[in-house]
């Protein structure tokens, strides 16, 4: 019986070392290969968080360039369309071609054509031309039109018509008036 209770008290030492040996392994275990790891693998997450909050922002920044982009296009185009309209030097040569040929176009007579002195204003200038023509009602008109639609801003003023001398029917009427057209005046407050 001796020997079954040292038997008995043998195992149960070896039971206790094998759950000491197990308990010690998993505590070094854990001190030196998990809880390392699960430092480690937590600062990773927080620097995979970090990294996609910066792309999250340069991605920000890339949609915002081209939205940016985009409007710069635009604003170049309307630019390019308000120059056009006004530009900034006044280029008589090219308005005295697109007049005569719009009314060459409405079989205009041109008696007088006279560009004015430049009169200057805030922001623009105006750039005053007086004419005489000789035509009929309709081709007059047609030719005012014409003179409106053009791409730049121009205003007819002061237009006198009275009846032609000619007995020919295009020219029943004449007619003198100012055209104005504008530029942008350097240093202006725009």
């Amino acid at each position: 019986m001796a020997k079954t209770g040292d038997k008995q008290k043998s195992q149960n030492q070896a039971v206790i070392v094998a759950v000491i040996m197990g308990v010690l392994i998993i505590v070094l275990f854990w001190n030196l290969a998990y809880s390392p790891l699960t430092e480690r693998i937590a600062k990773l997450n927080t620097d995979i968080a970090a990294v996609q909050v910066k792309l999250d922002e340069a991605n920000g920044i890339a949609g915002q360039q081209t939205q940016v982009e985009r409007e710069l296009a635009t604003v170049q185009r309307n630019l390019t369309m308000m120059s056009e309209m006004l530009p900034q030097k006044k280029d008589i040569p090219k308005m005295l071609k697109l007049i005569t040929q719009r009314g060459n176009e409405n079989s205009i007579k041109f008696n007088n054509f006279r560009p004015t002195a430049l009169i200057p204003r805030e922001f623009y200038n105006e750039v005053p031309i007086e004419m005489s023509v000789k035509a009929n009602f309709n081709n007059l008109g047609q030719f005012f039109t014409k003179l409106g639609n053009l791409n730049r801003i121009v205003n007819i003023e002061n237009v006198q018509i009275s009846p032609g001398t000619a007995d020919n029917a295009r020219e029943s009427i004449s007619a003198s008036f100012v055209i104005k057209t504008f530029t942008y005046a350097e240093g202006g407050g725009i």
